[in-house]
């Protein structure tokens, strides 16, 4: 670039050699066209990164969906364990990271499952042996009071409440050993 000042403007000068030939490519320009011709090329990069931009953002946004919807699925499933929903699961298509944080969730989900199901099963063993503890403590003082009360009803002459009382303690001791059933 040569510039040149003529009768008050200015120019810039191109030149280019061209090559196999003796010749000399020149291009004359005023020094104004080439500020318009900058600026209008920065311009048009300007339009084309922002256009760029706005094209980009419904990409962005399907990408970062992908990226936070596993979590929010996972988050969901915790939200629901702590509300005592126990049977809260988190499915994961892939195998990353998150799906394996999701599996590690599920897998503790199952084992409280499981934890809670059996601590029921012993607590239930656990009041049925004292009901048959208490059963068999029961059973021969019930017997002994009852036998007691009948034998002071019949030296007292009161044969009819002897009799009622012995026909009730069959009857409870059939329905015991029926386990509830009528038939034996």
């Amino acid at each position: 670039i040569y510039p040149l000042e003529l009768g008050g403007e200015r120019y810039n000068i191109y030149s280019q050699v061209c090559e196999g030939t003796p010749f000399i490519s020149c291009v004359i320009e005023p020094d104004s066209a080439s500020f318009w011709s900058q600026t209008s090329i920065i311009r048009s990069a300007f339009l084309l990164i922002c256009l760029f931009l706005i094209a980009m953002l419904p990409l962005t946004r399907v990408f970062v969906g992908m990226l936070t919807q596993p979590l929010a699925k996972l988050s969901e499933s915790m939200v629901g364990f702590y509300k005592d929903d126990y049977g809260a699961k988190a499915d994961f298509r892939y195998k990353d990271d998150i799906g394996r944080l999701g599996q590690v969730f599920n897998n503790m989900v199952e084992e409280n499952r499981r934890l809670v199901e059996l601590n029921y099963v012993l607590k239930l063993r656990e009041k049925e042996a004292e009901l048959s503890m208490l059963q068999m403590q029961m059973d021969p003082h019930f017997l002994y009071n009852t036998l007691d009360s009948i034998q002071w009803m019949c030296e007292r002459g009161n044969t009819d409440g002897a009799i009622n009382m012995v026909s009730a303690l069959g009857r409870l001791f059939r329905i015991s050993i029926s386990r509830g059933h009528e038939l034996i």
